[in-house]
């Protein structure tokens, strides 16, 4: 039985009345008690002197060491806290360790509800915030719904399903991370609970550990950590790096650098100040030394450490940049002909040691490839990924010779934010990648707010659309939404796009071509002020190019100060409150510089800064109150429907209100899609349909139906698969060839040569669709005459997900094998080549004379 405070309580240090005149500051300081013990984990005190702070609605409740002896349980003690003014129930805390040392729990115990719990410390030197555990198991990845019980901090496997990559940008937000991690000593400690871990002032060696806990019963409250020795070793078979070898921690931007034609450096610095939004003075080009290219150094220059930055990338950054130009040499064979597989591996060249970058190593720069064979929307993808990893970049393109889309990548991305590594193991390529970071925002009357945001980047890897759902609690840990009982709003800002996407407080779901990416800025919307959700070109301008920002309720002002190149309009983005006591912008200061209106779209309203010279311009934009209510998007307009071979393809004109757009087929909603055009695969040949199409803002609002399109689905005749455009198209090497062989040359087995058909290598998957209008589907198989005999390979032919027809392993030499299967009513038509289970070497498959014949009228 825990006792409440008997009355006559002696309360120590200030009265009540001299508390409560305090600032909250000051109140917190006071509230705080200092535990009688250290937390200890293998031997070591992992935190030395912990101190706790109770809050009840938010404000500190004051409490004291109990003038009570400490008690004796099972060979724990505890100890008992009181509160400093004499109301209120006790409080016991025991601080329990396992026999192996390797566990320990902090317990805090009431008869009455517990207040809320932070507990503060700070931590032993050189530690870094990760997360140890993978998926849906790590507290990362878990709404704030109390402790985990798993055991974390012990070696993992990548977990099944979504692969998600997370990485840090300045403080570790609460819940972002499940432990830290001590790169010299290769040690680990899981935390089972949300923390935040933020350098100590002038010594970032040090760190500063904030726990808040949830209660699992209202009256018990719980931490726990684990202990775990030699991670890596037990991960990855690594040693410790020997302490002349150990990275800093990544706390500055890395460097990036640009292979250029010979002799011209004058010519490339030029460039690149006035095509990369970069200030001149915030670069300098460092000439090419042992076999690197030209480095393009950020300010303050930044070395590995035992030695130049040239030694020290040496061998890292060579091997990724000699894949890199292997596999770029395999997506520009025979002209600009490429396949997604070679893609996927260029940019899984990002992910390639990643999670070992501050930890083990420097961070290797990663070799980027903008230009064509590359589509622009894989282009996007590698400038993602290259962006949210901030690795330092090589630049293997012709700067000089991009289009002027493929600058608009490299502006956004370059120079390198200072990101790191968070997750202690190896990943695929990633469905999604969260950034977490927090950005100040200086408030009227001294005080500021700390403001939590992320950048997520979604990826579809895939070759078919795909609808990704991103969950607050999953992305945003930190934000902890659901302490606010649901009622913060957040604002979603699509990058890539420069708009606002939605407006959530739990989830927002992207319709995602295949094989694509988009990236979003998430942030708290505030109710009663103005917000800056976007500052440049850049993809983390939050941060780097908007600094001391301030909001002053009083006068109805935000300034800031921000970075501005010459010449080149610079844009703030304000995202307004939707309410009747809005705000307008109502003029524009520039200290140095000039400004002007850059658009006005829904919520969001857009300045530009202008200077003729590289500065930094200091900015106030005040704003008059002004009700702001907003009306669903008008309608779309130019809605056409026509046949191809893939379906139906709607298109339509893009509206500016719209975030996305709904298709409905026959009164029924079929897809969404963010871009103005929409392919419908699921209609049926022979049959007519209705399509109309609605805009929906960034606030889930829709609009009007726009006019019905009827359109009737033609009959189809017989056709030869090669004229056909394929739904998905997938291979590992090479690409698809119509009418000719994986190499580029006639379709020949057993020497005989066959004028159609398509030319394949393993492991391979093309889709067709048949829309329910084809009978028979003919043909046969083999191994092309062009590997010498060489190769092994299996057919296999599917429809609507049923195996028609599997051929045996068919061997170079070998005579085609030949098939006619029933695809009458079937909607798709699937075609595999496995490898015959040896190995994909010379596997020049070949389908030979593939004939449709359509159902009979």
């Amino acid at each position: 039985m825990i006792l409440a405070c008997p009355a006559g309580c002696a309360p120590r240090g200030p009265s009540l009345r001299d508390f409560e005149k305090r600032s909250p500051a000051e109140q917190q300081l006071l509230a705080a008690v200092e535990l009688s013990g250290p937390v200890r984990l293998g031997g070591f005190p992992f935190l030395p002197r912990p101190a706790v702070t109770f809050f009840r609605d938010g404000k500190p409740v004051p409490y004291r060491e109990a003038d009570v002896p400490v008690r004796t349980e099972g060979g724990r003690l505890v100890f008992q806290l009181q509160p400093l003014f004499g109301k209120g129930a006790l409080i016991e805390y025991e601080i329990a360790e396992s026999p192996d040392q390797a566990q320990s729990s902090l317990v805090f115990r009431s008869d009455a509800p517990l207040p809320e719990v932070r507990l503060h410390s700070f931590a032993p030197p050189g530690l870094l915030p990760v997360r140890l555990k993978q998926g849906a198991q790590s507290p990362a990845n878990r709404p704030d719904d109390g402790p985990v019980r798993t055991q974390p901090g012990t070696p993992s496997e990548p977990a099944a399903g979504r692969e998600n990559v997370l990485s840090i940008l300045g403080l570790a937000l609460f819940a972002s991370c499940d432990g830290l991690y001590d790169p010299r000593r290769d040690y680990a400690v899981a935390i089972d609970a949300p923390f935040q871990y933020s350098p100590y002032g002038s010594r970032p060696e040090v760190g500063l550990l904030g726990i808040r806990p949830s209660a699992a019963s209202g009256r018990e409250v719980r931490i726990g950590f684990r202990y775990s020795p030699d991670l890596l070793k037990n991960r990855f078979k690594l040693s410790t790096p020997a302490a002349g070898d150990r990275p800093p921690p990544a706390t500055a931007p890395a460097d990036w650098h640009v292979m250029p034609p010979d002799g011209v450096g004058p010519e490339l610095a030029s460039w690149l100040s006035a095509h990369l939004s970069v200030p001149g003075e915030a670069f300098s080009i460092v000439e090419p030394a042992g076999g690197l290219p030209a480095m393009i150094r950020s300010a303050p220059p930044i070395s590995p450490p035992g030695g130049t930055a040239a030694a020290g990338m040496d061998k890292d950054w060579k091997h990724k940049l000699d894949k890199t130009r292997q596999i770029n040499g395999r997506v520009l064979e025979r002209g600009r002909r490429y396949n997604w597989q070679h893609a996927k591996e260029l940019l899984a060249t990002t992910l390639e040691d990643y999670w070992s970058h501050g930890i083990t190593r420097t961070r290797t720069a990663g070799p980027l490839y903008l230009g064509l064979p590359l589509s622009l929307e894989h282009a996007r993808m590698w400038a993602s990924l290259a962006a949210l990893s901030g690795q330092g970049i090589v630049i293997g393109d012709d700067v000089r010779a991009l289009p002027a889309e493929r600058v608009e990548l490299l502006r956004a991305i370059v120079p390198p934010a200072p990101i790191r590594a968070a997750d202690l193991f190896a990943h695929a390529l990633p469905e999604t990648w969260v950034v977490t970071g927090a950005r100040a925002v200086a408030l009227a009357g001294g005080g500021t707010e700390t403001q939590p945001f992320a950048l997520v980047g979604v990826f579809n890897v895939s070759l078919e659309p795909r609808r990704i759902t991103v969950r607050l609690a999953e992305a945003m840990p930190g934000l902890r939404p659901a302490a606010a009982g649901g009622s913060v709003e957040f604002a979603v800002h699509d990058f890539w796009r420069d708009r606002l996407y939605a407006t959530t407080r739990e989830a927002f779901e992207v319709p995602m071509p295949p094989a694509s990416c988009r990236v979003f800025r998430i942030l708290p919307a505030p109710p009663d002020r103005p917000e800056l959700i976007s500052a440049g070109p850049r993809m983390f301008p939050l941060v780097a190019d908007a600094r001391a920002v301030a909001w002053n309720a009083g006068e109805l002002a935000m300034t800031g100060v921000s970075r501005v190149v010459a010449d080149r309009p610079f844009t703030l983005r304000f995202l307004l409150p939707e309410s009747a006591a809005s705000f307008e912008i109502a003029d524009v200061v520039v200290e140095g510089g000039t400004s002007q209106a850059a658009g006005r779209l829904g919520r969001t309203r857009a300045v530009a800064l202008l200077s003729n010279q590289d500065a930094d311009l200091r900015w106030t934009v005040r704003f008059s109150r002004a009700a702001l209510r907003l009306d669903p998007p008008a309608a779309p307009a130019g809605l056409q429907a026509a046949a191809d071979t893939r379906g139906v393809l709607l298109t339509w004109r893009a509206g500016d209100e719209a975030s996305r757009y709904r298709v409905y087929r026959d009164g029924a909603a079929i897809g969404e899609t963010c871009d103005a055009w929409f392919q419908d695969s699921t209609a049926v040949y022979g049959r007519s349909y209705d399509y109309r199409v609605t805009a929906l803002d960034d606030a889930g609002r829709e609009s009007a139906l726009s006019p019905p399109v009827g359109h009737r689905m033609p009959l189809p005749a017989a056709v030869h698969l090669s004229e056909l455009e394929p739904l998905v198209a997938e291979q590992e090497h090479l690409g698809v060839t119509g009418d000719a062989s994986a190499a580029g040359n006639p379709l020949t087995v057993a020497g005989r040569r066959y004028p159609r058909g398509l030319g394949t290598h393993s492991r391979a998957r093309i889709v067709y669709y048949l829309g329910g209008g084809y009978r028979t589907f003919t043909g046969a198989v083999g191994i092309d005459d062009e590997t010498a005999g060489k190769g092994s390979c299996a057919f296999i032919i599917r429809a609507d997900g049923e195996a028609l027809f599997t051929s045996e392993v068919l061997r170079g030499g070998a005579a085609a094998q030949p098939f006619s299967v029933s695809v009458a009513g079937r909607m798709t038509l699937e075609l595999i080549v496995t490898d015959g289970g040896d190995n994909p070497d010379n596997d020049h498959a070949d389908w030979l004379n593939l004939k449709l014949e359509p159902q009979s009228p």
